[in-house]
């Protein structure tokens, strides 16, 4: 399986790890027609909204996803890149891609390794109270389904987290996978949620 890997910061490097021992061949940084053709894309990394939006501007993310998305073309967003996917996005000049209503706002708190609620979620639905790891001080707080009108479409999954601070997990909606935690600091259970997520792209 090819899979067009775009690093937004070295700390990425973990999660290019996961998935080459996968199994998959990761092209790193490709070109537009190499991730408008690969088997799936992901954009990983931790930076400051103004630097990841500048990236994905420079690099033309925008337009890659989109167009991957409309033809049903799988694309996982993990960590801060994740939050540009929301309408309002704290310390951000300019737009975000506004794939999902909802705000992404500084947490309360600043645990970083947080279980999430029993889900109905093929990726998420059988942790058994592992943690994951949020290391961002940067979250959504919010369900983007429940901020949705009435519409024919199918809503996306989201999945919360626990405790005090609740904090979205992980939003699934068609192609489009978004994780706010970062598997390649989860453990084992992290590379078990990668590698479902490939399995679910092998699918199709």
């Amino acid at each position: 399986m090819n899979v067009a890997f775009f690093p937004l910061h070295e700390e990425a490097k973990g999660l290019q790890d996961l998935l080459t021992n996968a199994g998959c061949q990761v092209d790193l940084s490709p070109s537009g027609s190499q991730a408008l053709a690969a088997d799936a894309l992901v954009i990983a990394g931790e930076d400051s909204h103004q630097v990841l939006a500048d990236y994905f501007s420079s690099a033309r993310l925008d337009y890659l996803l989109d167009r991957r998305l409309a033809g049903g073309r799988h694309v996982l967003v993990v960590g801060s890149p994740m939050h540009l996917l929301f309408e309002n996005v704290e310390d951000l000049e300019g737009g975000s891609l506004a794939q999902w209503p909802g705000s992404v706002n500084r947490r309360n708190f600043s645990e970083q390794h947080l279980r999430v609620e029993p889900s109905k979620s093929p990726l998420l639905g059988d942790l058994n109270g592992e943690p994951l790891s949020f290391p961002s001080a940067y979250a959504a707080h919010t369900d983007p389904a429940t901020l949705l009108g009435p519409s024919p479409m199918k809503p996306p999954l989201t999945t919360m987290t626990t405790g005090k601070e609740k904090l979205v997990a992980a939003v699934e909606n068609g192609a489009l996978v978004g994780l706010q935690f970062l598997p390649h600091r989860s453990g084992e259970v992290g590379q078990q949620i990668i590698s479902k997520w490939l399995m679910r792209v092998r699918e199709k």
